[in-house]
């Protein structure tokens, strides 16, 4: 009996983390708290976000491609570069922008949801200069696409 019990919880724990496994494509979608914003500046933010399109690929090898488009200069921008994961931490560490080596090196974190079909990804604000309101909260989330 405690053999089949064993079995099954190693089964069930492998599924598990295949279920978790952050490889795959995923797109994503910036959101911003704008609920603190002058009207101005919120149609403005609103406009700048509306027609971004993120792609992330995870590849099994822990290497990373991300490509964003829509943006303000009606270019694309890519990122390439290595990738870790414990927890739920997905770590992207950027090699590559544009085609030219990454000038600083940078890794940003991003939450797995535990369904496995999630990841979010907050974006630290600067601090707000003397008598300017504070910068609202920005993400990044990601859904599972393949």
């Amino acid at each position: 009996m405690f053999k089949k019990a064993l079995v099954l919880a190693v089964a069930l724990a492998s599924f598990v983390a295949y279920a978790a496994e952050p490889t795959g494509t995923w797109t994503g979608k910036v959101q911003i708290d704008t609920s603190k914003l002058p009207a101005d500046k919120k149609k403005m933010v609103e406009a700048t976000t509306k027609n971004l399109r993120i792609t992330l690929i995870l590849k099994k090898d822990h290497t990373f491609t991300s490509t964003v488009a829509g943006s303000n200069d009606g270019k694309p921008h890519s990122t390439s570069g290595t990738w870790t994961f414990k927890g739920n931490s997905v770590n992207l560490t950027a090699k590559m922008n544009d085609g030219k080596p990454a000038t600083t090196s940078s890794t940003r974190s991003m939450a797995l949801g535990k369904d496995g079909k999630s990841l979010v990804m907050s974006i630290a604000s600067p601090p707000a200069k003397a008598g300017q309101p504070t910068p609202p909260k920005v993400q990044v989330v990601f859904k599972k696409s393949a």
